[in-house]
């Protein structure tokens, strides 16, 4: 079936319309992907160095250092968390696609819609809401580390960061699987068509 040129010309001024938006969109994205590769190579970076001194310290100068297992804990615990998120805007965790590859093709981007809701309602009830109350009872108890006495709000600061950057990867993952969902209809349709015409 073809599109009126009415229907077409308004088809086409929304899409023109909506480009600019998508663009910027995009470039966002490029923006908060490029500043996460950075910060994590420097997070793991100052996380190697400190593991190494830590070594160096306590078998070659038979001195241990006292602040760099802790230190290490706290790196450890920024990079698995953000590390976790990053990862899941890049659509590389392991996955168990048992069912999805069993489902029809119109029905698996649903599927991915479905489970990117889940992980963004998660990350913003348990992560985002979860971390911001351990952070202000850390912060208010005024409670520190051992050794490098900070306050240890600042490091849980992790947990609601990660949370929120784990939910604008999901949502902003879910956009492709719709189109492809799009995609996928599309193509039924048309094989359906092209079958009846045979008939």
């Amino acid at each position: 079936m073809r599109m009126s040129p009415m229907n077409e010309s308004n088809a086409e001024t929304k899409f023109r319309g909506a480009a600019p938006n998508m663009s910027h969109a995009r470039q966002i994205r490029a923006w908060i992907d490029k500043g996460m590769e950075r910060l994590l190579a420097l997070l793991l970076a100052l996380l190697v160095i400190d593991v190494l001194w830590q070594v160096m310290s306590r078998y070659v100068l038979a001195s241990p250092s006292s602040v760099t297992d802790e230190l290490a804990g706290f790196l450890l615990i920024w990079v698995g968390l953000l590390g976790a998120a990053y990862v899941l805007g890049q659509n590389e965790h392991l996955a168990i696609d048992l069912l999805s590859t069993r489902l029809p093709r119109t029905w698996q981007p649903i599927l991915r819609r479905v489970v990117l809701a889940v992980v963004a309602a998660f990350a913003l009830s348990v992560m985002v809401v979860g971390g911001i109350w351990l952070c202000y009872t850390r912060f208010r108890l005024e409670v520190t580390s051992a050794s490098l006495e900070i306050p240890l709000g600042y490091v849980y600061l992790a947990l609601p960061l990660s949370g929120l950057l784990t939910a604008y990867y999901a949502i902003d993952n879910a956009a492709p699987a719709a189109q492809e969902q799009m995609s996928a209809a599309q193509e039924q349709m048309s094989n359906h068509q092209q079958k009846e015409e045979e008939q």
